[in-house]
């Protein structure tokens, strides 16, 4: 792009790892990206994780185009709340479900929905919400393909591929310990350590960079079984990925979970549970035991998968905002 026809600066908002998570990942991954496409003049970035009224009165004031990815719908109706007075343009991605809050906090989301210059939503279902209230809304995939990985342990990888000498190897992940509205565990890994527990045939590696699941499991399990492993360190998870027979994505709740493209990117089959709409090639289950039967009777394939570009599409967006 010619830079010297430039006339306005963007301004991402969010937060980079740590900690590690679907969002910080996004937008470390879109940081990244977007320094090798444009002018580093023309991009700021604002951590959420050092909030200031001021602060971000005067980083929104100073762009001419913002980019929000936040998870609160106050502060998502905030912020475009202040680019409706500052007459900026707010382009916010919305990395949840819209809707799944109680109504007035749906309310709130709506409403920043609308008087957004454009929403960008993760899945068909929130695509429908969105456009009762406005036609600027995009579908896309919050799947950006990382340039650096983080290495696994030696020692992990030889008692990952020791397990794989006799067992089935299946990965998940969790970026913590988290719980749903309805107060169910978010990624499903007590109920998944229960299902390996019975399943002689299959091992699981569970990727933890927070560390809290394994000490978690013990206290309501009493146990880690012998065929299931944790790795409980920040680390790049395509590294388990590379020797697995499959991926597991047992959430309560999901957007456009990275991990689900990475493994289907790399020719993994994919099973998670049918929460949201998942990717072609994904095979989807609404209860634990539904995964079993599926994993016991070898079922599924990754046939109609095609690798998403997300940076293409967000770049257009950009154009046709301005730059």
């Amino acid at each position: 792009m010619n830079s010297g026809k430039a006339k306005f600066r963007l301004l991402i908002v969010g937060n980079k790892p740590p900690p590690i998570g679907g969002v910080s990942i996004h937008v470390q991954r879109l940081m990244d990206e977007i320094g090798e496409l444009f002018p580093k003049e023309r991009v700021a970035f604002y951590d959420l994780k050092d909030f200031f009224i001021v602060s971000y009165l005067r980083a929104i004031y100073k762009a001419d185009v913002v980019h929000l990815h936040a998870s609160s719908s106050v502060f998502r109706l905030l912020t475009a709340f202040l680019c409706l007075v500052f007459r900026r343009k707010l382009i916010s991605t919305v990395h949840g479900d819209l809707m799944r809050f109680d109504r007035l906090r749906n309310a709130l989301d709506l409403a920043a929905v609308r008087l957004a210059a454009h929403t960008i939503v993760l899945n068909e279902h929130s695509l429908a919400i969105a456009r009762r209230v406005t036609q600027n809304v995009s579908l896309m995939s919050a799947f950006i393909m990382s340039r650096v990985q983080e290495n696994i342990d030696e020692k992990d990888l030889k008692q990952i591929a020791d397990l794989s000498r006799k067992h089935k190897i299946y990965a998940t992940n969790a970026f913590d310990v988290t719980f749903d509205k309805e107060g169910r565990e978010i990624y499903g890994i007590l109920s998944l350590v229960k299902l390996f527990e019975e399943k002689d045939d299959f091992a699981l590696v569970i990727s933890d960079p927070s560390g809290k699941y394994k000490p978690y499991v013990i206290e309501k399990h009493g146990f880690v079984p012998y065929n299931v492993y944790f790795l409980s360190y920040p680390h790049d998870s395509r590294g388990v990925l590379k020797v697995a027979d499959g991926f597991i994505r047992n959430t309560s709740t999901d957007g456009d979970s990275l991990s689900v493209h990475e493994a289907l990117d790399m020719h993994v089959m994919c099973f998670c549970t049918d929460v949201v709409s998942r990717p072609k090639g994904t095979v989807t289950y609404s209860r634990v035991d539904e995964l079993g039967d599926m994993l016991s009777s070898n079922a599924g394939s990754i046939n109609g998968y095609r690798r998403v570009d997300t940076m293409k599409e967000i770049t257009k967006l950009y154009v046709k905002l301005g730059m």
